[in-house]
C-alpha cells in the first residue's frame, strides 16, 4: 500500500505541474504584446543553398574574426527561428498546449482510477482491464499525436514565411520507445483479461 500511496502522490504532483504549466503559458500569451519576436529552437531552418551558407559565413567572420587558437567554422548549415507574435500565433500555441495537457491528464486520471481499484482489491475487474488497455493505447499513440501537432505548427510557420535556399525541419524523433511501452501496457491489459476469463471459467467449473 505504501507503493500505491507514492504513486497517488506522484499523480497529484504531475497534475499540479501540468496546471502550473498551463497558467504560465496563459500568462505568457496574455502579457506578450503582438509584434514581439520570440525565439523558437524547434523547428529550425536547414540551409540548403551554398550561396546563403557563404553569405552567412562571410557576415559572421566580418563581424568577429576568429581568434588564434579557436576552431574554425567551416560551414553554417542550420539557423534558429524567431517568430512574430500575433493573434494566430497565440491561438495556435494555446490549442497545442491545451490538447497536449488534456492527453496527459487523461492518462493520469486513468492511472488514478487503476490505483483506486487495486486499493479496493478489484484489480481484475472489467472496468480496470479496460482502463489498462486504454492507458496503453493513449501512451502508444502519444508520439503520433505529438508528431501531428508539430506538423500543424510547421505548416503554420510555412504559411507565414518564405524560405529561399532553406527548408523548415525538426530534430524531434518519432519516439518509438514510448510506443513500445504503450504496446506492452496493452498486452498486459489483454493478459489480465484472459486471466479474468480463466478465473471465471474455473469458478463455474467448481
Amino acid at each position: 500500500m505504501k507503493k500505491l500511496k507514492l504513486i497517488r502522490e506522484f499523480i497529484l504532483v504531475a497534475k499540479v505541474g501540468l496546471f502550473v504549466g498551463l497558467v504560465v503559458i496563459a500568462f505568457f500569451l496574455v502579457t506578450t504584446k503582438n509584434g514581439v519576436f520570440v525565439p523558437v529552437s524547434d523547428p529550425h531552418l536547414h540551409i540548403t543553398s551554398e550561396q546563403v551558407k557563404n553569405t552567412l559565413y562571410d557576415a559572421l567572420f566580418q563581424s568577429r574574426p576568429p581568434v588564434k587558437g579557436e576552431p574554425v567554422l567551416t560551414s553554417i548549415s542550420t539557423a534558429d527561428l524567431s517568430l512574430k507574435v500575433d493573434g494566430s500565433f497565440k491561438a495556435l500555441v494555446a490549442v497545442i498546449f491545451v490538447l497536449a495537457t488534456a492527453n496527459i491528464l487523461w492518462v493520469l486520471e486513468l492511472l488514478k482510477r487503476i490505483v483506486k481499484s487495486v486499493e479496493d482489491n478489484n484489480s481484475f475487474s472489467v472496468g480496470n482491464i479496460g482502463r489498462v488497455k486504454l492507458t496503453g493505447a493513449l501512451v502508444m499513440l502519444a508520439p503520433v499525436f505529438e508528431w501531428v501537432l508539430r506538423m500543424v505548427f510547421m505548416t503554420w510557420i510555412s504559411s507565414k514565411l518564405t524560405f529561399e535556399g532553406m527548408t523548415l525541419t525538426s530534430n524531434a524523433d518519432y519516439g518509438i520507445s514510448i510506443s513500445i511501452v504503450g504496446l506492452l501496457i496493452i498486452v498486459l491489459g489483454i493478459a489480465f483479461e484472459q486471466g479474468q476469463k480463466l478465473q471465471e471459467e474455473s469458478e463455474l467449473t467448481i
